[in-house]
């Protein structure tokens, strides 16, 4: 399960990202940020393991000159052999 820190999600302030991971040991966890319809650079930060299962850190998103800005963050967990991804869409910026 993905949560973040606070709501609205703010844009080029850190939030926090935290990933919780339940039934399956992951080697590792990322969270690819990407810009639905607009490409807004490498944004995939590697989550930390801060025990029973949380894993999370500190991510910052660019803010687009759009004022309004669909994302598709990407949950990228490896489990030994397997490799998972999840993806969460959502909005920043400003709503009318």
């Amino acid at each position: 399960m993905l949560t973040v820190g606070t709501r609205p999600i703010p844009l080029v302030k850190p939030f926090r990202v935290e990933v919780k991971v339940t039934g399956v040991d992951a080697r590792s966890v990322e969270v690819d940020f990407e810009g639905v319809d607009m490409k807004m650079g490498l944004n995939r930060p590697q989550l930390q393991h801060e025990g029973s299962g949380v894993f999370a850190t500190q991510a910052t998103l660019p803010i687009c000159v759009t004022g309004m800005m669909e994302w598709q963050a990407t949950v990228l967990l490896e489990l030994g052999d397997k490799s998972v991804a999840i993806p969460y869409r959502f909005t920043t910026g400003v709503h009318e």
